[in-house]
């Protein structure tokens, strides 16, 4: 008896996904035939069977009772085959995987059959596939990136006009993938004016680059070059910045100290 997997990896996007098994069972050549064969599979925590794919039969194998599983089965079972000497049954299936499951999950498979020299009441027997032993049927389930941000200012609290206020926007990627085309875009604060060349970017040992942009016009366009009392703003400020845009080349890893970076940018008090 064999089991393997045709999706060894699957990302979780945290609606839940799918994955396909297939199991052969073979009766060695020049033995008796296996009669009342049953398959059955113990899914692991979360997975539930949803449908049985091609069942193909070979050297003679014969199913003259159909019975398959429930949707929605944690243990799915199939029956019943006839194997012959030498025959085989192929079965493939389908299961959903919860939102909530990750990590390399196993699961073993067995069968059972009436053995013909065995005519007593023991005249069941199996076979079974050890998932500890092999990994043929691993399925590991990653699940997606999770960029967090978390964002800061000093000095905080109540401040008079004029003051500088410097914003710090901190990310990290907790989830269980890479994160790519990650974008952070911020709005300048309501009563403010952009500090010209202020902003900053710490990207450790992301390996990441990051393209800044500016925007006059809440988004629109990205076009625009902070300009020392733009809008009537004092020297070295700039009244029309309206948003800035971090836009970041690479891939931000999911494992520390790779994960996390920060962005800042000032403002003064009108």
């Amino acid at each position: 008896m064999t089991k393997t997997t045709s999706t060894p990896t699957v990302n979780n996007t945290g609606t839940g996904v799918a994955a396909t098994y297939t199991i052969v069972v073979t009766n060695a050549a020049n033995r008796a035939a296996a009669t009342d064969l049953a398959l059955s599979d113990t899914l692991p925590a979360s997975f539930t069977y949803t449908s049985t794919g091609t069942i193909t039969l070979s050297g003679g194998a014969t199913r003259p009772t159909t019975t398959n599983p429930t949707a929605g089965a944690s243990v799915p079972s199939w029956s019943v085959f006839i194997i012959p000497g030498g025959a085989s049954v192929s079965l493939t299936f389908t299961v959903q995987i919860a939102a909530c499951v990750t990590g390399t999950q196993q699961n073993p498979a067995a069968a059972t059959y009436l053995d013909p020299a065995r005519t007593t009441a023991g005249g069941t027997t199996g076979a079974s596939y050890n998932s500890a032993s092999s990994t043929g049927e691993d399925v590991t389930v990653t699940a997606p990136p999770v960029v967090a941000l978390d964002k800061s200012v000093t000095p905080n609290g109540t401040q008079p006009p004029g003051t500088d206020l410097v914003y710090t926007i901190n990310f990290t990627n907790s989830g269980g993938r890479v994160a790519s085309i990650l974008v952070i875009t911020d709005p300048i604060p309501a009563s403010t004016d952009f500090k010209v060349g202020s902003v900053t970017t710490n990207l450790g040992t992301t390996g990441l680059t990051v393209t800044v942009a500016y925007s006059s016009n809440n988004g629109s366009t990205w076009t625009y070059t902070p300009a020392s009392g733009g809008g009537g703003a004092p020297s070295g400020y700039d009244r029309l910045v309206t948003h800035v845009r971090w836009s970041f080349t690479g891939n931000l890893s999911q494992t520390a100290p790779n994960n996390a970076g920060g962005v800042t940018f000032a403002v003064r008090i009108r």
